[in-house]
């Protein structure tokens, strides 16, 4: 690990921010946040209250449709974007654009613009700017735009099909997930395998707590060799 920025030297409360905490990776991101010592606060923002309490947690209840009443909020060492909803529970690919590109790059704009250093964003396995289909084209159209924001450092990870406990899973994710559990390690194919929520978050927190200047992209494979146990 690189040496730590100057703010957490001096003894300042360190701040997490996550956006995206009520979702899949979210919560298991904020729970290992609450459970370990690598913040002083962990600052999340949510549409609805989740009822959960600790003497680390700030969560603070939005609208994020009027991200100006609630910005001055978004200060801190470090913000995380685990932020994403998918075209049916969104209503389609015009309101899931609208969350996951647009709101995402909204917030991420508001952290940067009061200096936050850090962006640790959940991206997708074959994001691209260029691709011929939505889903990753809007999700490497993001990258692209996050990348150019004031950041210190910038984090990004591709994780392919996530391994976790869905409260609306369909039959076919279902399906999908126990063929792909399946596969040996020595095929080579890591990119296929699914990443179990537990181990994308830790590696959130590891590429988090190096302070280096720029940008890392960590595919699905790398993600992991860094948040397996």
């Amino acid at each position: 690990m690189t040496e730590l920025a100057p703010a957490l030297e001096s003894g300042a409360t360190r701040v997490a921010l996550v956006v995206g905490a009520s979702g899949l990776v979210g919560r298991e991101l904020v729970r290992q946040l609450l459970r370990d010592d690598d913040y002083d606060v962990v600052r999340t923002f949510v549409r609805r209250a989740s009822g959960a309490s600790h003497t680390k947690l700030d969560e603070r209840v939005v609208d994020f449709t009027d991200l100006s009443s609630w910005a001055a909020g978004l200060g801190g060492e470090v913000l995380f974007s685990a932020l994403g909803t998918t075209r049916r529970a969104a209503g389609g690919q015009a309101a899931q654009f609208a969350v996951d590109h647009d709101l995402n790059l909204a917030l991420a704009g508001a952290a940067a613009e009061r200096g936050v250093p850090a962006y640790v964003l959940v991206s997708s396995a074959g994001a691209g700017a260029h691709s011929p289909f939505f889903y990753p084209r809007m999700k490497g159209r993001l990258e692209r735009a996050v990348t150019q924001l004031s950041f210190e450092s910038v984090r990004i990870l591709r994780p392919g099909l996530l391994d976790g406990e869905r409260p609306d899973r369909r039959p076919g994710e279902h399906l999908a997930l126990g063929l792909l559990r399946a596969l040996p390690a020595w095929l080579g194919l890591g990119g296929l395998r699914p990443v179990p929520v537990a181990v994308v978050a830790r590696a959130m927190r590891i590429v988090a707590a190096d302070w280096s200047p720029g940008l890392q992209t960590v595919e699905s494979a790398q993600i992991f060799l860094l948040g397996e146990d």
